[in-house]
């Protein structure tokens, strides 16, 4: 029984004083507000790839597999062509080398 009067008498306390009362908040809502962030950013992490630029540079040359000519490369680029789940730029090696090394140079710049 002791215990309750005493728990009781520190809340009111803590009602009482204002100071005590806004660390107690920020205490309990910091961490809230810290979880809705983190999982904002897990909850759909596919949902937003439309707007992601993804350089695509196909160098294959083809070859034959039992007997037929194949070039598996240019079949990837026609079945990403048609998917528009990525920003997708279909470009050479000298214009990708040359995009990677303007990222590199600005810092991952906002482009």
């Amino acid at each position: 029984m002791n215990f309750l009067k005493i728990a009781g008498h520190d809340i009111k306390n803590i009602l009482k004083n204002k100071f005590i009362m806004m660390a107690i908040v920020a205490i309990v809502i910091i961490p809230i507000v810290y979880s809705i962030f983190y999982l904002a950013a897990f909850w759909d992490p596919y949902g937003n790839t439309v707007k992601m630029p993804v350089a695509v540079v196909n160098l294959d040359k083809g070859g034959v597999n039992e007997g037929k000519s194949v070039n598996y490369g240019n079949d990837i680029v026609e079945k990403l062509e048609d998917n528009n789940k990525a920003k997708w730029s279909f470009v050479s090696y000298n214009k990708a080398e040359e995009g990677m090394k303007e990222k590199i140079l600005c810092g991952i710049c906002n482009s």
